[in-house]
């Protein structure tokens, strides 16, 4: 049937990882995709408290050595000795650092969501943060601008020819959603429910969500007004002390990890889903959101302008508390502009099925091999 049969998949996280995120979700359905389509699926990754070094989950088979300083070095090391021989296809789910495949294996294909720089500067602050962003970009250009390339959006596209890639190599396959398509909307009307879901890292900025639900109680006088944020990660104890610092206890809670039942559920009673990263490669949570007739506030910026329309959202483009406080009083009055939002959220997400953009990545795959 094909002349390819086996794949290594080497990703930073898996699905299972407390820290995983959009990035993984993509990664796992192109995995699970290869592997209903023939193909026998080996997925390398880190190790976490509670994994298994070498299991197999629904016919893939997950090996996972080293942390998040270490894999690097223990993915081609493994890889030369015990799997290279018998892989026809290694693909590389990019994040940050690069794996090098392409110096690993003659056919790869690599998936790069966006180039991480505004994340290193977040990280390791502006003189060393830039300097390591300089690096890395340099090092992605020159070792990957003449391979086979996936990436999600138009801007990451572009992002990636600004810097020397070849369009002919890439091909925009976006993120998909399992989130039904709502097809009637029931919202909560004794309140105003506001949504964070995600990774819960400095660079997605959830201080700034907490900031306006603060000036919302204490400036305006709303007291109907909830904040829930769920997922897990490192900014979560900083961003609890600063709840704590403006007594909003009543109006913030931590949801920690949810499963995907009660993510939709809450996306269903949610009248605003809030994403305030400065960049990012797509935004599965913005097309999971608008599934369920839920409107996004974000900065217009690389990846969120793909997945955010004028018509499915509110882009901030004056102040963030102008934004804010038009979006809360959409919802407040109920008005047609909110509501004709909520209904171009549905269209537009009926739009990302999961099904239709792994058909095109696994034809893209194969037309390359």
């Amino acid at each position: 049937m094909k002349e390819n049969k086996n794949v290594v998949i080497v990703a930073w996280r898996d699905m299972w990882h407390p820290q995983k995120g959009g990035a993984e979700i993509y990664i796992t359905k192109i995995a699970e995709k290869l592997r209903d389509s023939g193909y026998d699926v080996i997925f390398f990754t880190e190790r976490y408290r509670n994994s298994k070094e070498d299991e197999i989950i629904d016919n893939i088979r997950y090996i996972r050595r080293g942390n998040a300083l270490t894999l690097h070095l223990e993915f081609p090391k493994y890889f030369k000795k015990y799997l290279k021989e018998n892989t026809d296809i290694l693909i590389e789910n990019f994040n940050a650092v690069p794996f090098y495949v392409p110096k690993l294996h003659d056919n790869t294909l690599t998936v790069i969501h966006h180039i991480q720089d505004l994340e290193w500067n977040k990280k390791f602050g502006k003189i060393i943060g830039t300097l390591l962003a300089k690096f890395f970009r340099n090092e992605v250009k020159r070792v990957y601008k003449e391979q086979k390339i996936v990436t999600v959006s138009p801007s990451s596209l572009e992002e990636l020819l600004s810097i020397g890639f070849k369009k002919e190599n890439i091909e925009v396959i976006y993120n998909g959603i399992d989130v039904p398509i709502s097809s009637n909307i029931h919202k909560p009307t004794n309140k105003i429910n506001i949504f964070s879901v995600g990774r819960v890292r400095n660079t997605k900025n959830i201080d700034e969500a907490i900031e306006m639900v603060k000036h919302s109680v204490k400036d305006i006088g709303i007291k109907n007004i909830r904040l829930d944020i769920a997922g897990k990660g490192d900014d979560e104890e900083r961003l609890k002390a600063l709840v704590k610092k403006y007594n909003l206890e009543e109006y913030v809670t931590f949801l920690g990890y949810i499963d995907d039942g009660k993510k939709v559920r809450l996306f269903k009673d949610a009248h605003l889903h809030v994403q305030f990263s400065r960049k990012e490669g797509w935004g599965i949570t913005i097309i999971e959101a608008a599934a369920t007739a839920t409107p996004t506030i974000c900065y217009r910026v690389p990846g969120l302008e793909d997945s955010v329309k004028s018509s499915t959202g509110y882009f901030v483009e004056t102040t963030l508390q102008e934004t804010w406080d038009k979006a809360v009083e959409d919802i407040q009055q109920q008005n047609e502009e909110y509501k004709s939002k909520q209904r171009e959220c549905i269209k537009w997400a009926d739009n990302f099925r999961w099904d239709n953009q792994m058909d095109r990545f696994l034809k893209y795959l194969e037309s390359k091999n």
